[in-house]
């Protein structure tokens, strides 16, 4: 439902104003990470990140990657089944 956003550090509250018993409900079912230079699934190289869009920071929520930038800029990456 769009409330919560794993990263890094944890889960984050999106929607602070009320609990939510169903916590892990929508989280990512990809085993996507951010390595360096790389975007892995599994173990494997999924995609290279040129310098200028190497992450300080990174969250996944659902199929959507956000990389946070140090230049405070933020990129969204949407990953689709084949």
């Amino acid at each position: 439902d769009g409330r919560y956003l794993k990263t890094d550090r944890g889960l984050l509250c999106l929607n602070s104003g009320s609990p939510d018993t169903r916590l892990y409900q929508g989280l990512s079912i990809w085993a996507i990470f951010v390595n360096n230079e790389w975007v892995t699934q599994d173990g494997q190289n999924l995609l290279w990140l040129p310098p200028d869009y190497r992450a300080t920071c990174a969250a996944l929520f659902g199929n959507m990657l956000v990389l946070g930038h140090a230049s405070g800029q933020v990129t969204f990456v949407e990953f689709v089944s084949s």
